[in-house]
């Protein structure tokens, strides 16, 4: 459970909260977890996805390296 408390002392605005809310909810992996939620993805195709993504990453690294 994620909350954002106001003190009333500093009054922010609505926006700040937000703000602040949305920087709570990324951290925490809310949002990638709705994300992921979304449709259901077999465990074949989550498997796949991750060792073409650690591949990228890998090619990625030795690019830099050189």
């Amino acid at each position: 459970m994620i909350e954002v408390k106001i003190n009333d002392d500093s009054q922010p605005t609505f926006e700040k909260a937000m703000r602040r809310f949305k920087k709570l909810c990324q951290e925490d992996g809310f949002m990638m977890e709705l994300r992921d939620r979304r449709c259901f993805t077999k465990k074949s195709v989550k498997k796949r996805q991750k060792k073409l993504e650690a591949i990228r990453l890998q090619k990625r690294n030795q690019r830099r390296e050189q």
